[in-house]
């Protein structure tokens, strides 16, 4: 997509969501067209400018389910970053883009992303390296970090096979190789171990205050 008109976006969005991470744009060194976020960006300035609440509310709501708003996108996101990674520890494309995600629905109240942007995270930076970086904003590497144990013990069955610094990053990756029955229970399961509140919670717009 070289240029995207406002109104060609809003029809092609879940199509444009469903490309992210996709090899035509890992082959030019980024996961996401490039035209793409700064596109979206102004119909939701234009639409709040203007007050036309139902197009800002559909663009949220389409942005929610396809972009990592659902077991369906985390996995369609998680097979395209196995795939690029084939086993590398950490791909600087990669890290990128989950902090990325992340201000992009703090910056527009999208609040139901963050508990699958959250698992993003944890796929792409070992914990300790997560403590660390300044990528991602303290109050949300709390939650991150705090989520973590859970997370992992249902991930590996409780057989920690990994030591500290070994890369445990990788083993979020696992989530594509589970049963859907077992995707959609981790995924009912992100709000809590995160401490954002309920699924019911995220979708109204609200985040819970405590943070650990």
């Amino acid at each position: 997509m070289a240029t995207l008109t406002q109104s060609y976006l809003v029809k092609t969005l879940p199509e444009a969501l469903n490309a992210i991470g996709s090899w035509r744009f890992s082959a030019g060194q980024t996961v996401v067209d490039p035209d793409l976020f700064p596109a979206i960006e102004g119909v939701l300035r234009i639409s709040n400018k203007y007050n036309f609440l139902d197009i800002a509310a559909a663009m949220k709501e389409t942005l929610a389910r396809f972009l990592v708003g659902s077991p369906e996108a985390l996995f369609r996101l998680l097979a395209r970053l196995n795939r690029t990674l084939r086993g590398s520890l950490s791909d600087p494309v990669w890290r990128y883009q989950p902090p990325t995600f992340l201000k992009f629905a703090h910056n527009h109240r999208i609040p139901a992303l963050l508990p699958g942007i959250y698992y993003l995270i944890l796929s792409v930076y070992d914990p300790n390296e997560l403590a660390q970086t300044q990528e991602v904003p303290a109050v949300d590497k709390i939650r991150c970090l705090t989520g973590f144990p859970g997370l992992y013990a249902q991930l590996t069955s409780g057989n920690d096979l990994l030591k500290e610094g070994e890369g445990r990053n990788r083993v979020f990756w696992n989530f594509v190789s589970l049963s859907r029955e077992d995707q959609q229970k981790i995924w009912d399961s992100l709000p809590g171990l995160f401490r954002l509140g309920t699924w019911e919670d995220l979708k109204r717009g609200v985040v819970s205050t405590a943070v650990s």
